[in-house]
């Protein structure tokens, strides 16, 4: 009599216990339902944290650093230079010489010497100078 006591306490606490997990499961948002979302504006609740804690949110901005180069490179097409590139060994680096091959607005577009022609063509490099002098966002 004791041990079928302990077996329908069991068998009682299963059935709850998986009772509970399934309704508290939450289904996925399927693509398409009638479900609205609310922006949600949190600056007065960040100011009450900020004055609590006394933190000053203006002094959260970073500014961005000064360039270093305050003049154009001025390359032309044709010109080669070299440049340290990074290896797929982790820390690993080794230098290869680039040629440029276009020149835009805001650009220039160097290619591996090794890889012209192998795996990139002129009409590659002038898609790319066209997108990132007319199709790039400023800033």
């Amino acid at each position: 009599m004791k041990h079928l006591k302990f077996v329908f306490i069991f068998i009682v606490l299963v059935n709850i216990l998986t009772l509970a997990q399934t309704a508290l499961k939450i289904s996925p948002a399927k693509e398409g339902n009638n479900s609205r979302v609310y922006p949600v504006d949190a600056r007065e609740r960040l100011e009450q944290y900020y004055k609590l804690n006394g933190m000053d949110p203006s002094k959260f901005v970073i500014p961005a650093p000064a360039l270093r180069k305050t003049s154009a490179w001025n390359f032309q097409v044709g010109n080669t230079k070299t440049f340290s590139v990074a290896d797929l060994t982790p820390g690993s680096t080794y230098s290869t010489s680039f040629t440029c091959r276009a020149v835009g607005v805001h650009c220039y577009i160097f290619v591996e010497d090794t890889s012209w022609t192998k795996y990139v063509n002129q009409a590659a490099v002038d898609s790319v100078r066209i997108a990132f002098d007319s199709k790039t966002p400023a800033n």
